[in-house]
């Protein structure tokens, strides 16, 4: 059957962003807000200024997509085969992420474009119609691509993360708002559950180095380690493209 692309317009990634909702923009705090005006403001400076979540969610919902051009949407193509001709040569679980081959190797994934207006471009996952969709500036790589879609599989199949999640002694901590309570500082991420975990006896989080951080990446703290997910996608990554045979 193979990895499918299903691309979506930039009509269908504005709903994903104005609808929100899985309420990704509305759990952002004032400090999340306040990165991603700034950043805006960087880029345009005309652009008017952002005080609020729901000013954010309509900005970014006009101004942040655009359609994919003929070119990218071949080149996803082509690196979502890649990504299929290296699964056919998997075990059944990849060894260090645990994740089962076949529910990446028969993956129907739909994506969006956006660009810098809407979360400095960066790629990652939202929901739209009940299953979730990956949000990327463009064509992006085949690393890239396959990483989102293992986020993709931990929002459709909760369960797919349990193995992983014991094997590397990962166990629920906070729920995100009772986290900001704790941490003010912490940074939301898109493509995680609303749950902080602690590895171990350890609390790795991702955090702003300020209270007026100039974009969301102006932060500290190993992204590879905030989350099960975000650990879990990273290690497929090199499951797939970092394995003596790929």
């Amino acid at each position: 059957m193979g990895i499918r692309i299903i691309p979506l317009s930039a009509q269908q990634v504005s709903a994903v962003i104005h609808e929100d909702l899985d309420g990704y923009i509305q759990k952002m705090s004032e400090v999340d807000i306040r990165a991603r005006s700034n950043f805006i403001t960087s880029k345009a400076p005309l652009a008017p200024p952002i005080q609020s979540r729901d000013e954010y969610r309509d900005f970014s919902a006009e101004n942040g997509t655009r359609d994919f051009t003929p070119t990218e949407v071949g080149v996803l193509e082509k690196n979502a085969a890649e990504i299929s001709k290296l699964l056919e040569d998997s075990p059944i679980f990849l060894p260090q992420s645990c994740m089962e081959t076949q529910l990446l190797a028969n993956l129907t994934v739909r994506v969006g474009c956006i660009n810098s207006a809407y979360e400095s471009g960066l790629p990652h996952t939202r929901m739209y119609d009940r299953f979730p969709v990956i949000l990327i500036p463009g064509a992006v790589s085949s690393r890239i691509l396959l990483h989102e879609m293992v986020h993709v599989i931990q929002k459709m199949l909760p369960g797919a993360t349990n193995a992983f999640m014991t094997k590397n002694a990962w166990r629920p901590y906070f729920h995100h708002r009772e986290l900001l309570m704790k941490h003010p500082l912490v940074r939301i991420n898109p493509d995680t559950n609303g749950i902080s975990y602690l590895r171990g006896e350890k609390l790795p989080i991702v955090v702003y180095t300020i209270n007026n951080p100039s974009s969301p990446s102006d932060s500290e703290g190993c992204i590879h380690l905030e989350h099960p997910f975000e650990e879990q996608a990273y290690l497929a990554e090199r499951d797939i493209f970092d394995s003596p045979d790929a």
